[in-house]
């Protein structure tokens, strides 16, 4: 359904593009590579000074902001010396 208006309607399209540069860039995914191609696994790199950026994010939500704030932890495994982290889901 979201890549029919992705597909038939610019605006959307430029919505979706912008929306889909902003994860890759900040978490390392591609909604619009998850929407088309429902992947049972996605690897996220932590390499490079992007991928440097994008664990600090990762880790920020597993083990809470630099500030303190302490939340429950979303990524668990996810520790300073991980390189990568995998999603998967069997369906």
């Amino acid at each position: 359904m979201g890549m029919d208006l992705y597909n038939s309607s610019l605006a959307a399209h430029v919505v979706w593009d912008f929306v889909d540069a902003h994860l890759i860039s900040a978490y390392g995914f591609s909604i619009v590579e998850i929407v088309c191609e429902n992947p049972k696994k996605n690897i996220i790199h932590f390499g490079g000074i992007k991928g440097q950026a994008i664990h600090e994010r990762y880790m920020e939500m597993a083990y809470g902001a630099a500030d303190n704030i302490k939340s429950l932890p979303l990524f668990a495994d996810i520790n300073a010396c991980t390189l990568q982290h995998t999603f998967t889901h069997p369906k």
